[in-house]
């Protein structure tokens, strides 16, 4: 937040800070009770950007961004962004919207502060800096006595006057702060705001035993489960669902990669009760991913005929919300809970009785089964024709996610460029066979609703653009299946064997 600088201005400090700002002619406004609540995506990404986004009030609700310059715009109402669209059109939602992707904006804290505003203008009469005094701070029910904060906030065409002013409370002796007021405040409580990171990757010494690192691995994936739990069964964010799957595939096809690290017996207890929580989510994650692609589907067809496919939208929406409402159901019995819970204190509990190759080194049990995944992949690739039956393209998909899975969760082991040039090898085969599985997957879905929707007694135009949309995606699996033949022979050849062997020939 290079825009804003953060000062504590309690006690001694404060008179020098007045002092000073006395000479610099601030006109303060009346001070104020207000709430500022911090928004967020999940895991962080407005401010891993460097940015915070903000509702100030009162004295009209608006939204700010705090970043290389402030920017503000008034809310109406008393309504909450959540989606990139809901976003105020312009400037804001320019810069916020891609950050966010599809994850949605979440309070990720608030407070309350006594606040005053004070401006600085130059002899023409314009703005050239804003400060904001915080005191009397709150955190949820509980006060903050003792911190009181003054924050300087640049203008874009005076940067140099607020830097001067920075310059000169420091000089004087006022402690600096880094972060927002909202940070120091919820940092005073020892409550700091909720970080998520959802890559598996943790630090791994090559030289520990395979069961050890293995244990390491699936642990955190494990606390990426939990974290997304409730996230999950709320439908807080469609992200959740999404990580929440990843992590228990990840996590079962380790345990399969795996099958001579750990016990056997634990193991597959472990895969069996963690598949049944992926089996009962699928349902959902299907449907919203072909909601998330509506726009991409129907991009071309005619208003007419978009308008038309309504009723379908409409039905896909009905069951996502049922879909949800039995993802909720099995994710708040607590039966299901102990799942994961029982399965982290297995894991994080010394064990004597090891798989076969349990005690050899981390590095060199990754690295042959990395090689192993590898060559399954070239194997049942190389089977494929242009005849061969969608499911073979299905396995092969599969046999992907296992090796791009192991390359991941053990990445810390690997020279981070060899191994990022490779995954984006792997990658691209894997975007072409995702396309061909989601486009197979949504035209049998189309398929059961148009009898539904017969069966409703919807208008013939209704089924005549499903058959129009069913088309199109059934299009793009053809399209898919026909351009796999180029990027397996893309992924199969010399180079990409050299990317592997650079990204696991040190740990061998």
């Amino acid at each position: 937040m290079r825009d804003v600088t953060l000062f504590a201005v309690a006690g001694d400090a404060r008179v020098v800070a007045e002092r000073l700002l006395d000479d610099a002619e601030v006109a303060w406004l009346p001070a104020r009770r207000a709430t500022c609540t911090v928004l967020d995506t999940f895991d962080g990404r407005i401010r891993t950007a460097g940015l915070v986004l903000q509702i100030e009030s009162p004295g009209g609700r608006r939204l700010v961004v705090l970043g290389d310059e402030m920017m503000e715009a008034p809310l109406p109402g008393r309504i909450v962004p959540r989606l990139p669209g809901s976003l105020p059109a312009g400037p804001i939602r320019d810069q916020i919207a891609p950050l966010m992707g599809t994850r949605v904006l979440l309070a990720s804290q608030s407070f309350t502060s006594t606040r005053t505003e004070g401006v600085i203008r130059g002899a023409d009469g314009a703005l050239i800096a804003r400060l904001v005094r915080h005191e009397r701070l709150r955190v949820a029910d509980s006060a903050i006595t003792g911190l009181a904060l003054l924050e300087v906030h640049r203008v874009a065409g005076h940067r140099r006057f607020a830097r001067e002013l920075v310059a000169r409370l420091t000089g004087a002796g006022v402690p600096r702060r880094r972060g927002s007021a909202g940070d120091l405040a919820t940092a005073a409580l020892d409550r700091p705001p909720v970080r998520f990171d959802n890559s598996p990757t943790v630090p791994l010494d090559p030289e520990i035993r395979s069961a050890d690192g293995f244990r390491l691995v699936l642990d955190h994936l494990a606390s990426l489960v939990e974290a997304t739990w409730d996230g999950v069964a709320n439908r807080t964010d469609p992200e959740f669902l999404h990580d929440f799957r990843v992590a228990i595939r990840r996590t079962r096809s380790l345990l399969t990669a795996g099958r001579q690290v750990l016990p056997d017996a634990e193991a597959e207890a472990a895969r069996a009760g963690l598949g049944r929580l992926a089996g009962a989510t699928s349902d959902a994650r299907d449907l919203e991913v072909h909601l998330m692609e509506w726009g991409r589907y129907t991009a071309g067809l005619d208003a007419s005929v978009i308008a038309d496919l309504e009723p379908l939208k409409t039905l896909l929406s009905e069951r996502l919300d049922a879909a949800y409402r039995q993802v909720a159901v099995t994710l708040n019995d607590d039966a299901n809970r102990q799942i994961v819970a029982e399965w982290r204190r297995w894991l994080r509990t010394e064990h004597t009785e090891l798989g076969e190759f349990g005690h050899q080194p981390l590095g060199a049990s990754v690295a042959n089964l990395v090689l192993r995944a590898h060559r399954l992949l070239l194997q049942n690739g190389r089977l494929i024709t242009a005849e061969s039956p969608a499911a073979q393209l299905h396995d092969l998909r599969r046999d992907a996610k296992r090796l791009r899975y192991l390359l991941e969760c053990f990445a810390s082991l690997m020279p981070a460029q060899p191994q990022r040039q490779f995954v984006k090898r792997l990658k691209l085969l894997q975007d072409n066979l995702g396309q061909h599985q989601d486009a197979e997957v949504h035209v049998a879905q189309l398929s059961a609703f148009a009898e539904e929707l017969q069966l409703r007694g919807v208008d013939h135009r209704v089924l005549l653009g499903m058959g129009r949309l069913s088309e199109r995606i059934d299009q793009r699996r053809l399209a898919a299946r026909s351009a796999f033949a180029v990027r397996f022979a893309e992924y199969d050849t010399r180079d990409t064997k050299l990317a592997l062997a650079e990204a696991i020939d040190h740990i061998r």
